[in-house]
């Protein structure tokens, strides 16, 4: 995979490394699987053999991965891309690994003590990717580079309806039975100590705010950038801390201090230090509701959410749904509106499903459903190509601010996908203006 965007967040300009890598691969020294560097060896070569080269001696700095050419008497560069090589110490019991669209490249998931399940990229996975065996306990190396970061100015929400407010007003209540909970029109609710990770699909990035713990600057190449210890979520007694990079290029005109409340987007890495013996079992405890995949499912919820933008709302009401407990949802392209084409495609490792999906208003729109009929000859199609299909209705309710949802057919999906906790309730500011609304 190429890291155009990583190089411009790092450096600037892509252009820069293009200009570098001469001097990169000439000066930079060999590195080990746990991050150490080397003097370069005269050796011979092997078969799908990987040499890694870092240039810089700075917290952050450059890493060439080079393969073995035909010959085995010559290297061919394969990637290069920022190396966080100063990081935080996590311990985690790897849960899995897999390679990326290239087999030097890969990610990491892994399961920390109180049982959160964190995924990061590997620099060093052609290196390490061997000793990645389910179950095994390393110390790894944590740290990201921000893509996009800035500081949080106004870190108090004021909640003016809904569940928050009639839990102020219950507890009000609870200590004062005489009081007139119609005096409280609001609840601040302060942000100033959120640390919060949502995973994005792909393993590798992720959306966050955190408090900045402490903050340096330092200098790769001609490019100024800030090294910031950060907590990216808690669980229990447990932290989990990065090293978060952030140059000039990304930070503009903004000088993080200890205490500011940040949020963005960033690549989290993470290599192995040393292993670490241990008989007790982290993944064993690990279960589909632990917080860790709940935050992973938001995540997802909100990704397919936006992609469905111009789709109906309840099609985006279930879609977003499905894809919290776990499922690809990828929509169908139908420009024509032919109700032989499915709406969404389901898939969950070798589980693949179309869904037919009819959506309506209820006293607004025309009632839609599948007839028995329909429903049959769309389970034959599918089924030629290997595939399950499910019908469902989705029925909106305007309630006012916003729709509800209820759905003819759930069951017959569950049975295929499992149980789904499809959300009942979505306003309409958060569907306005993100799609067209009713197709």
């Amino acid at each position: 995979m190429g890291y155009g965007e990583q190089w411009g967040c790092f450096w600037g300009d892509v252009e820069k490394t293009v200009q570098r890598l001469p001097k990169i691969l000439e000066q930079g020294r060999s590195v080990s699987g746990d991050g150490e560097l080397m003097t370069n060896p005269r050796r011979s070569l092997s078969n799908g053999e990987y040499v890694v080269y870092a240039y810089g001696d700075t917290p952050a700095c450059c890493l060439a991965i080079c393969a073995a050419a035909e010959d085995l008497k010559s290297l061919e560069l394969a990637s290069a891309y920022p190396w966080l090589r100063d990081g935080i110490p996590l311990v985690l019991e790897v849960l899995d690994s897999h390679h990326l669209e290239d087999e030097y490249e890969g990610v990491v998931e892994g399961v920390t003590r109180e049982t959160e399940t964190i995924s990061f990229f590997d620099p060093l996975f052609c290196l390490n990717h061997s000793l990645y065996r389910r179950g095994q306990k390393f110390e790894f190396s944590m740290a990201a580079l921000a893509y996009v970061i800035e500081k949080v100015e106004n870190t108090n929400i004021r909640i003016t309806e809904g569940a928050a407010l009639e839990i102020e007003r219950k507890r009000a209540l609870e200590e004062n039975p005489d009081a007139d909970v119609n005096q409280i029109k609001s609840v601040d609710i302060s942000m100033a100590e959120l640390r919060c990770l949502l995973p994005r699909e792909d393993g590798m990035n992720a959306e966050f705010q955190t408090v900045v713990e402490e903050a340096r600057y330092f200098h790769s190449e001609d490019s100024e950038i800030c090294q910031m210890r950060v907590i990216l979520k808690r669980s229990g007694d447990e932290q989990l801390a990065a090293m978060l990079y952030a140059s000039e290029h990304v930070l503009k005109d903004y000088r993080p201090q200890v205490g500011d409340s940040i949020r963005g987007v960033l690549w989290l890495q993470g290599y192995p230090l040393k292993p670490v013996e241990s008989t007790e079992s982290w993944i064993d405890q690990v279960s589909p509701e632990s917080s860790s995949r709940e935050m992973e499912g938001i995540g997802r919820y909100f990704g397919v959410f936006e992609a469905l933008k111009d789709r109906h709302y309840g099609v985006r009401a279930l879609g977003s749904s499905i894809a919290m407990c776990g499922w690809d949802v990828t929509p169908y392209d139908n420009p024509t509106g032919s109700p032989d084409i499915p709406e969404l495609f389901l898939q969950r490792g070798e589980q693949q499903l179309n869904l037919w999906i009819r959506s309506y208003i209820c006293g607004q729109e025309p009632e839609l459903g599948f007839t028995p009929q329909e429903q049959q000859q769309y389970e034959e199609v599918s089924r030629g190509h290997g595939q399950d299909a499910v019908c469902v209705t989705v029925i909106c309710s305007d309630v006012g601010k916003g729709y509800t949802f209820k759905c003819q057919g759930l069951e017959s999906l569950e049975h295929h996908i499992g149980k789904i906790n499809l959300t009942e309730f979505i306003r309409k500011a958060e569907l306005d203006g993100a799609g067209d609304g009713p197709a």
